[in-house]
């Protein structure tokens, strides 16, 4: 059969307005602004992705990296997804407190950076905004998400302590995809679901009621979660709202442990 050029004409959909537009899968994030923080892991080369799912659910990204980070993703790539230079060291423009987002997200959050972070080690752009990253969440200014990945052999003692120590300061851990004795890096949804509820539970005021936490614990425990008016009112209730929309079970557990830590 002998191919000719109507063949090759396909159908790919509409066009965006721009060539770096992204298709905007939800509102959830929009007016908030989230730094992504990438330290030297494998899985900075998910940077990238991760950059375009937040901007669909409607963040502004300003992306920070370390070098062994840029070992294993390119800086052309992540400012076209980021819209935005990425910093990968600082200068007089003082990229680490002039941000000022809405949310910090280290993913990935290596074991090297995880222990610097707890003992208030700032050596380079990654750990020195999250110094002040810190200071911005005791003020209440701002969230801190942290997504370990590592080889399962460094998910040692002193790796949980600090993980320890920065959940009691008010940081929130993402459990890690446990898969081939490895702590990797969940999905991108997984992680902007985590960024959205970390941000919402933030500002309405529900993140620090154990009961909300208990109510998605027992949500998340069900195969089909049942939506139902909670005895304790309508923050329970909302906080049942916003779960169930999270159909999936290991989403909603991430919520759960995020509340936990709150």
């Amino acid at each position: 059969m002998t191919a000719t050029a109507d063949d090759f004409r396909w159908d790919l959909g509409t066009a965006l307005p721009g060539d770096r537009a992204v298709r905007a899968a939800a509102h959830a994030l929009a007016g908030k602004t989230v730094a992504l923080l990438l330290s030297g892991g494998i899985a900075a080369y998910r940077g990238p992705g991760l950059c375009r799912a937040l901007r669909a659910a409607g963040a502004r990204v300003f992306v920070f990296a370390t070098p062994t980070a840029m070992q294993f993703v390119t800086a052309g790539a992540l400012e076209w997804t980021a819209l935005s230079p990425v910093v990968t060291a600082l200068d007089g423009r003082a990229q680490h407190v002039e941000t000022q987002p809405d949310l910090y997200l280290l993913a990935p959050a290596t074991y090297s950076t995880i222990n610097k972070l707890a003992h208030g080690i700032a050596d380079n752009a990654v750990t020195t905004t999250l110094a002040s990253a810190l200071g911005q969440l005791e003020a209440g200014r701002a969230k801190i998400l942290i997504a370990p990945t590592m080889h399962g052999s460094m998910v040692n003692a002193i790796l949980r302590q600090s993980l320890a120590k920065l959940a009691n300061l008010g940081c929130a851990i993402v459990p890690p995809r446990g898969e081939d004795g490895k702590a990797k890096l969940p999905d991108d949804a997984e992680l902007v679901a985590a960024v959205v509820h970390a941000l919402q539970f933030a500002y309405n005021g529900l993140s620090n009621r154990r009961r909300d936490f208990l109510v998605l614990a027992r949500l998340a425990g069900q195969r089909q979660p049942q939506l139902r008016s909670s005895r304790a009112g309508r923050g329970h209730e909302q906080v049942a709202r916003t779960a169930h929309r999270f159909q999936d079970v290991r989403r909603l557990q991430i919520v759960a442990e995020l509340l936990a830590q709150a």
